[in-house]
Parts: C-alpha cells; structure tokens; sequence
C-alpha cells in the first residue's frame, strides 16, 4: 500500500477538550516531519513517493517488503541513482578478515563444487596468486616425488641401503627392508618368466640375457659363436646327420694328423644332394667354391677352350693355324691337356646336320686323292689346330648320319670351329 500522508497515528481524542481547535492541533501533531538533519524508517510494498511536499522521504530508509523478494530489502536513497539496496552500498573486496567472526565461515560458503570435482583437493596455484582443485595425483607429478620420510620417519644409517616395504602382521606397518630381505622373500626362481622384460629391440633371432667383460648391467644379445663358443668345443656328434653340405667344407689341405684326428663322420654327417648320382665333391672352376662334378666331366670335358658361341669363323684358305688359350692348371700350374677335342658347327643344316650340331674333324676329309685336311696339338698355354686349303677350293667330302659321303660348302659363313680340352 501507499505510504499515508499522516507520518504519526493518534493516540488520544481531543475533540472534548478543545472544540474546534482539536482537528487543527491534530494535523500539527501527525504531520509533522523531521527536520533536515533527520530523517525516518518507512516500511511499504511499494516506490514511496517523494515529490512536492514529500521530498523529506528522501532522507529516509526504506524497508521494501515486496512479496517477490525473498526477505525484506533495506534501501536508501541517492539523488543521482534514485534507491538503492544498503547492502549494494558495500564495494566489492571491502570486507577485511577482521570483519568476518572467528570460525563463522563455512565450506559451503567458500565453493560449491561440481560433479567432475569429485575427490579433488584445493592447492595453491603454480603462480601462487590463487587456489584450484586438483587430483592427488597432480600434486604428487607436480612436486616429482614424496618424501621418504612421509612413509616411514624411521632413522636411516649414512652408509646403509635400504627400501620402504610391507609386513602383513599388522595392518598399516611399514619397515625399511635391506638387500637381503628381498632376496629372502624372492626364494629361488621366484620370478615368473613373465616378469622379465624383453629385450628392447626384438629381432627373429632370439636374444638372451648375457654380460660379457665391460658389461655394467644385463644385456640382451643374439648367440654370437664367434664370442660366445670356444673354439675346439664342438665335436661331430652334435651335427645332424646328412646336414653338412660341400659347400659348407674349406677348400684347404690338411695334414694326415688332422684328418685322423677328425671328429667329423663324413658318412653320416654330410648331407647327400638330390640327383647326385655318380657325382663327386670337387672345387668349381673359378675355385671359389664346393660343387658336385660328374667323374665323366673330370676326365673329358672338365673346361672349355672357348665359351659357346663365341667360336672362330672357319674359312677357306692358305694353311691357316687356330689357337686358344685354354687355361688349365694343376695346384696353380699351368698343365698342358690330356684330352682335346675340336668340333665343327654348321650355321644352317647342310649334308644331314642341323645348325648348331657339333660335328667331330675326324669326319671331314678332301677326296681320296687328297687325305686329311686337319691337325692339333696342345701346350702348358694354348690348344691349336691347323688346316690347309683343299684344292678343290670350297669342296670338302665329308662322312654325315648314314649318309655316304657328301660334298659340303665349307666357308666361313657355313661353320665355326670350336675345342674341348681337359687334364
């Protein structure tokens, strides 16, 4: 409701005593307002008015008891704001330390915390200007440890070397444990293989936990046999049997001792390689390696004079000397041939040969009159062959596959000559 016009309520009727004079002395008494340095209390719902004559209320307090505040507002007035709440009338950051009554202060009024804040604990920030909720955790990260003596205050010696452990007797109870306390507690092979860490690079070889000289700690290696196995350790009888390829056999001679003294049963330890048959174990021709040779080829055709297809044109001429060198030694000495062996090799098929068939000298001759056209021979360093020029020119007789004797075209573009020469 509006605040009255009256400012006092009446307390007594003076209507008997003084007539007419009392509704006079009546507004004196109700109307009057305090003088400039006073002021009064109104209570109402509503803004009170302060215009014309009720101006004064401008010096008044003014408890606002609208229904729609919670409780009751104090408020004064201010010509360049109109009214105001007298709590608003206190600056932020005013109230001191001492102004607040000792133990007054509660948790609730100091932070109501969310639901991702559980278990959280206050801190001092990093800059040390302010507070924030933390985990345990971070705390612990951010100081980088614990003090030791935070789990046990227990007096360590200055040489002693000792770790913070549990023992069940009683719950809670925790004790300095030395070096031989924990073995003690290990046993034997009380560490399960799954507890070992692996190594830290794994490789398809398998590594193993080793230590050699200059070693500080255990380190995980490969099996090197070169560091890791003595020589002489090794004996025959730890080869599987048929494992040992040729390849795997040192060229190099060995004394009589040696062999006698020899741990190796070739019988049983080397390996027999798939269609061998007749075969032996010998050096390749390069002599940088072990082989399986045909014994026929040790005898007969153990190297070439001349690589296939890279033969000497046969011509028609003068008496005409071919050489080769064929290269053949014996413990590194050049040793002349035992066997030597010269071939044609028609171009085209001519007299019942295809091309590329290999046609032995000894069937070419000139006619009866004439006899043999070929020779050879052999040192330490070449194979050769000497032919002349039939006097039939370009006409040679020679004997073919069952057919009877044949005159063949034997220049140069029809054949090329080729040697086999072995020890």
């Amino acid at each position: 409701m509006a605040i009255t016009v009256n400012t006092l309520v009446s307390g007594y009727n003076l209507d008997p005593e003084f007539a007419g004079y009392a509704s006079k002395l009546m507004q004196a008494i109700q109307r009057a307002i305090p003088e400039s340095t006073f002021g009064m209390i109104l209570v109402d719902t509503v803004t009170p008015d302060i215009s014309g004559a009720f101006s004064w209320r401008t010096r008044c307090l003014w408890i606002d008891t609208n229904e729609a505040n919670p409780l009751p507002v104090l408020k004064a007035y201010k010509a360049s704001t109109g009214w105001f709440a007298v709590a608003n009338a206190i600056s932020n950051s005013t109230i001191t330390t001492a102004m607040i009554q000792a133990g007054a202060v509660t948790l609730a009024k100091l932070y109501a915390p969310g639901a991702g804040e559980a278990n959280k604990l206050i801190r001092v920030n990093a800059g040390g200007g302010g507070f924030e909720l933390v985990t345990v955790a971070s705390i612990i990260a951010s100081i980088g440890n614990i003090p030791i003596t935070s789990l046990n205050n227990t007096a360590v010696g200055a040489t002693a070397e000792l770790f913070v452990g549990c023992i069940g007797n009683t719950a809670g109870e925790v004790y300095w444990r030395d070096a031989n306390d924990i073995a003690g507690l290990m046993g034997n092979a009380a560490v399960a293989p799954s507890k070992v860490g692996p190594a830290t690079v794994l490789t398809t070889k398998t590594k193993f936990l080793s230590s050699r000289t200059g070693d500080t700690y255990g380190v995980y290696r490969v099996l090197d046999p070169d560091t890791d196995v003595d020589d002489g350790t090794l004996n025959g009888d730890k080869l599987l049997d048929g494992s040992v390829v040729g390849g795997k056999l040192s060229n190099l001679s060995v004394s009589g001792a040696k062999i006698e003294d020899a741990t190796i049963n070739v019988t049983t330890k080397l390996v027999v390689p798939a269609t061998s048959a007749l075969k032996v174990l010998g050096v390749n021709s390069a002599g940088t390696a072990w082989e399986m040779q045909s014994t026929a080829a040790l005898f007969t055709s153990r190297q070439y004079a001349t690589a296939a297809g890279s033969q000497a044109a046969f011509a028609i001429g003068s008496a005409t000397l071919v050489t080769y060198a064929h290269g053949l030694t014996v413990g590194g000495v050049a040793t002349t041939p035992t066997q030597i062996r010269w071939v044609l090799i028609p171009l085209a098929g001519i007299a019942g040969w295809a091309a590329g068939e290999e046609v032995p000298i000894s069937c070419f001759g000139l006619n009866s009159a004439e006899g043999g056209i070929f020779d050879n021979g052999a040192n330490t360093t070449n194979v050769y062959l000497g032919y002349r020029a039939p006097s039939f020119a370009t006409v040679n007789r020679v004997r073919t596959k069952g057919v009877p004797d044949t005159f063949v075209d034997m220049t140069g573009t029809t054949w090329k000559i080729k040697a086999y020469a072995s020890l």
